[in-house]
């Protein structure tokens, strides 16, 4: 039988996304939304990470193929 199990997270996480469609980021439903590593385009997700370090990790593989200004944007995020 599966079993829900969630783990609680909080605290400042980051991601690197593109300066140009950094409102898309948080909208939800929009056939705008950029496809990423685990989803396609129009998909809802949002990948964050503890740190600047391992988004950058993250972000080695795609960075090839990425031709917009990167930035580096913060979330606050409490457990709810």
């Amino acid at each position: 039988m599966f079993k829900n199990s969630y783990t609680e997270i909080s605290g400042t996480l980051v991601r690197i996304c593109c300066a140009e469609q950094l409102d898309l980021a948080l909208q939800r439903n929009s056939p705008e939304r950029p496809e990423g590593r685990y989803n396609r385009r129009g998909q809802d997700a949002l990948y964050l990470t503890v740190n600047e370090e391992s988004a950058r990790v993250a972000m080695r593989k795609y960075a090839k193929d990425i031709d917009c200004p990167l930035v580096l944007v913060k979330y606050q995020v409490e457990a709810c």
